[in-house]
């Protein structure tokens, strides 16, 4: 098994797909103010829509109970 040497931060989340093992953590913007996530929501929406634009992005169909 590899396991990667990867410093921790401040987990907010931990959890298991399979047999990976994903912690997320906040380090890269728990301390940033509103100006500095304005920024990166703009860069995730510019990222997405890229995604979107070169049909990389397929969305889930919905389920029949609306879940």
């Amino acid at each position: 098994m590899i396991k990667a040497q990867i410093p921790i931060g401040n987990i907010v989340e931990d959890f298991k797909v399979g047999n990976t093992h994903i912690m997320i953590c906040d380090d890269d913007c728990r301390d940033k103010g509103p100006e500095d996530k304005a920024k990166a929501i703009k860069r995730m929406e510019i990222i997405a829509a890229n995604a979107i634009a070169a049909g990389k992005y397929k969305p889930k169909k919905a389920e029949a109970d609306g879940a």
